[in-house]
């Protein structure tokens, strides 16, 4: 069993996470929850504020979540973490290079990330 912190930290970015990305994440990849079987791997983005380093534990905990619902990272789904390194003015460029990748969602739990990703997404469907 994982220990008591790393159970919150699941249970915080499940929440949050997956429900900013709840829609596109499961209507897009949710043959899982059907039992009918994959026939692709889905792109997720991750739009962090912090660094590879200070998010190891809300990855462990976002990937375990996926797992517990029937996905496997690098296998159904192959996650595309872009770190802004406490600066967030960076954004707009590392959500417009998720957009540019094709995830098929962007996960992020902070406001300003949140409002660059859906910018880059819109600013994509008009080219």
């Amino acid at each position: 069993m994982a220990p008591d912190h790393l159970q919150r930290t699941r249970r915080h970015v499940l929440q949050r996470g997956l429900a900013l990305a709840g829609a596109g994440l499961l209507a897009g990849c949710g043959a899982p929850l059907f039992g009918s079987p994959r026939t692709r791997t889905f792109r997720v983005g991750i739009l962090s504020l912090g660094t590879p380093a200070s998010t190891t534990a809300q990855r462990a905990a976002f990937r375990g979540g996926l797992r517990d619902l029937g996905y496997v990272d690098g296998q159904d789904i192959v996650l595309e973490p872009r770190f802004a390194e406490g600066r967030s003015e960076r954004y707009p460029d590392l959500a417009a290079e998720l957009v540019q990748l094709e995830v098929a969602t962007i996960v992020a739990n902070e406001p300003n990330a949140v409002l660059a990703a859906q910018q880059a997404s819109a600013l994509s469907a008009v080219d």
